[in-house]
């Protein structure tokens, strides 16, 4: 059984795959496997996977019809036999000696590792530093709820490559990536396993390293508004609070009032009403209140008391608005002020 699976769904980056794939090979560390997901992929990366198989016994590829990135990495997960798993996406890459730094943090015995950035918390059962880079321990249920009750405004949610999973964690309560989300799949997926860990670290060393590209799925998505693009974030809000319900208990008020903060602060206002006026959709106005209508919007205005924000702020007046139902002001506030 190799220590670390690593998880790569491949589609579309020809380009990139050989620099993904050798900077894991280049690693003094050499207890690992690779699966390669090939999600029916139209260029030579079937070929390219093929090719790494061959020369490596540690390489797995799959070969699979095009399903998405959930698809390909649920795949990866069924196909894993490593005590952790890695998500890592093939145009990225791995920093050298990043298993150095992870396998000390594997002598610690976590369920999930997440590297970058450290949240700043004074009630963690540890703090400490390994190689000079700070990191927090949280290994008691009040710690992790507590955490998690204001986790949304610590940026910690996103990406799934920036965390390491015991295997066993996620395949005993058979964790699964949302196949219906193409947006925010990431989030849904480390919320469970984060109320799910009984010890959690947060380390701020940096071991990967993220490539922007502006065709990748995440910067293109909002170029043409639609209405489907907001049922997909209503998907992800709706599974979060079925996660909050599910295993929160302390902290459950808390975490209800952190998610709709969020919802609204974040998706409405810098998301879904960002890509609506700066795009060229028409009808502006009636599309601004057929969301700001839509009950996961709706209903976060019983749960978070937007007074708690600055009242001096645009955001505040134009929620205000909506939570008055007085649309059209708000449609006003968004279009000559917020969005012009």
């Amino acid at each position: 059984m190799p220590e670390i699976s690593i998880i790569i769904p491949v589609y579309k980056v020809e380009k990139y795959l050989c620099r993904c794939v050798d900077s894991i090979l280049n690693q003094s560390y050499s207890d690992y496997e690779i699966i390669l997901v090939d999600d029916g992929s139209p260029d030579r990366c079937p070929e390219i996977c093929d090719e790494y198989a061959k020369k490596d016994s540690r390489i797995k590829v799959i070969h699979q019809k095009n399903s998405g990135v959930s698809a390909a990495r649920n795949k990866g997960i069924e196909a894993s036999s490593g005590r952790y798993l890695w998500f890592i996406d093939s145009d990225d890459y791995i920093i050298d000696n990043a298993f150095d730094v992870i396998c000390q943090f594997i002598k610690m015995d976590f369920d999930v590792l997440s590297t970058g950035k450290v949240p700043n918390v004074e009630y963690a059962s540890e703090i400490g530093s390994i190689n000079q880079k700070k990191y927090v321990l949280l290994n008691s249920d009040k710690e992790k709820e507590l955490f998690l009750s204001k986790i949304h405004g610590k940026n910690l949610l996103p990406y799934s490559w920036e965390k390491i999973f015991k295997a066993s964690l996620i395949k005993d309560n058979n964790l699964k990536f949302d196949t219906a989300l193409n947006y925010g799949e990431d989030s849904v997926f480390n919320y469970e396993a984060l109320f799910l860990s009984d010890k959690i670290i947060f380390s701020e060393e940096i071991i990967y390293v993220y490539f922007q590209r502006d065709d990748a799925a995440s910067k293109t998505i909002g170029k043409n508004f639609t209405l489907d693009f907001v049922k997909v974030l209503e998907h992800n809000c709706v599974n979060r609070e079925k996660i909050i319900n599910k295993y929160s208990s302390d902290y459950k008020k808390e975490c209800i009032e952190d998610e709709s903060r969020f919802v609204l602060e974040k998706l409405f206002c810098i998301i879904i009403l960002n890509r609506l006026y700066r795009s060229g959709a028409q009808k502006k106005y009636k599309l601004f209140k057929h969301i700001a209508s839509m009950d996961f919007i709706r209903n976060c205005f019983t749960k978070f008391d937007i007074n708690i924000m600055k009242s001096n702020s645009l955001d505040w007046c134009m929620l205000w608005a909506v939570k008055h139902r007085l649309y059209f002001a708000g449609h006003l506030i968004c279009k000559y002020i917020l969005f012009k």
